[in-house]
């Protein structure tokens, strides 16, 4: 069995589905003469829903969170250089909202709403990636178990006064024009999105009204419906009795008579052919 291609299987599965799932490979593994592979598959542990949410998103949507943990190592050399971290604020927030997002549509998409809890807890693990290196590479691996936190960002001491080189200073203008062209993107990406929502709201708007108007023309349907049947059966029944009166008649006469043709007339009141 290949022991990667198995934990990638398992990892990408629900919670709901880990234990059941690992039981499966680690079963198969047991089936080969070597017993390694099913042992460390046993020693896995399920994730969290926010654990999973990550795992997933890191998954199937690899440039994405690519984009994300390159943007935390460009942010972290800037600390390294002294730079104030409140200037990544923006576009670091900005980024880790639409990766939740995107997370919260996949797991939604599986069936399984995020819930408000895991969705913080997805934040605050692709907060402390954009922090934290060796939190970078837990998330990159797509294979965490818990959701991850920062307590806050370690800055560095600012260099003295003419310390930083030159070639440093055109680095940090390098990544901070990077880094504004990141938040043009996204801010366009919130404009198409913001766009999308507005014009789909029209639309359900649109079609609630419709299906007000057609349940009211249908409530109309079924009044006018039961009219028309309450006149078919008075009809019917002035028929009915119309037909006995007639019957009567005819007896009470002894059969028709007065020159031999006989008319009939049917239950629906129509004449018949002379006979």
């Amino acid at each position: 069995m290949d022991l990667n291609a198995a934990i990638e299987e398992l990892y990408r599965v629900p919670p709901s589905e880990f234990v059941q799932t690992r039981r499966r490979l680690a079963d198969a593994a047991q089936a080969g003469d070597d017993e390694a592979p099913a042992k460390r598959i046993r020693a896995l542990r399920r994730p969290t829903v926010s654990a999973w949410a990550v795992n997933l998103l890191v998954r199937e949507q690899g440039d994405l969170v690519g984009e994300l943990l390159e943007l935390g190592e460009e942010i972290r050399r800037g600390w390294a250089e002294g730079e104030e971290p409140a200037r990544f604020d923006r576009v670091r927030n900005l980024a880790v909202a639409e990766a939740v997002r995107v997370a919260g549509v996949q797991v939604e998409a599986t069936g399984r709403p995020l819930g408000e809890q895991a969705a913080h807890e997805v934040e605050e693990t692709l907060q402390a990636a954009i922090v934290d290196a060796d939190a970078a590479e837990e998330v990159r691996s797509g294979r965490l178990t818990h959701p991850r936190s920062h307590a806050g960002f370690a800055v560095p001491e600012a260099p003295a006064p003419g310390e930083a080189a030159p070639a440093a200073g055109e680095q940090a203008r390098a990544r901070e024009e990077k880094r504004r062209k990141h938040v043009e993107q996204l801010e366009h990406k919130a404009a198409e999105l913001v766009g999308e929502r507005d014009a789909l709201r029209r639309e359900v708007a649109h079609v609630e009204q419709e299906e007000e108007r057609l349940r009211h023309h249908l409530e109309q349907l079924r009044l006018h419906r039961s009219a028309v049947r309450r006149r078919l059966e008075e009809a019917e029944a002035q028929t009915e009795t119309a037909l006995a009166r007639l019957a009567e008649a005819r007896s009470a006469l002894g059969g028709p008579s007065g020159g031999g043709r006989e008319r009939r007339v049917s239950s629906h009141g129509d004449r018949s052919t002379d006979m």
